[in-house]
């Protein structure tokens, strides 16, 4: 009998697996989620900050707020300025907070959709099924791809 649990644990791995590999699995989704976005965050070796969250937005949200909303539900702490130029900006996300100096520029990187912003986040107004990055960067990268890890 004991065979038998061990051959049906088996087949239910294989189909479990199977299904993923299909893509029948449901994924997480901003553009399932009426007016919301997602938003990760991670530091400089990809390591999750603010795992990948999906936030309901106002017709007049920013990136920022978007930000705020995720790290308030995933109790992080956000670290801002401001400044009369770029408006307020993040200085430190989860406690990493990036030194800018001309031998190791890094800084917070902000992605939209993959792609490196032309506006700030307190500048950038966030649409339905947006995909936000915050991630530390060394130099000037063009894209990301950003890894992703369940919840469990």
């Amino acid at each position: 009998m004991n065979i038998y649990k061990k051959a049906g644990a088996l087949i239910l791995a294989v189909m479990l697996m199977a299904l993923q590999w299909m893509g029948t699995v449901p994924q997480a989704s901003a553009a399932t989620v009426e007016n919301g976005a997602m938003i990760s965050v991670q530091d400089q070796n990809g390591k999750s900050i603010i795992p990948l969250t999906v936030v309901p937005i106002k017709k007049d949200s920013t990136a920022l707020d978007v930000l705020k909303k995720a790290a308030k539900t995933k109790n992080t702490k956000i670290e801002t300025k401001h400044s009369d130029g770029l408006g307020e900006y993040v200085e430190g996300i989860g406690g990493v907070k990036p030194e800018w100096s001309e031998d190791n520029p890094v800084y917070w990187g902000f992605f939209i959709n993959g792609v490196t912003s032309q506006k700030g986040l307190s500048n950038y107004q966030v649409h339905p099924g947006d995909d936000l990055m915050m991630k530390v960067v060394k130099g000037e990268p063009k894209t990301v791809k950003p890894s992703i890890s369940f919840l469990k």
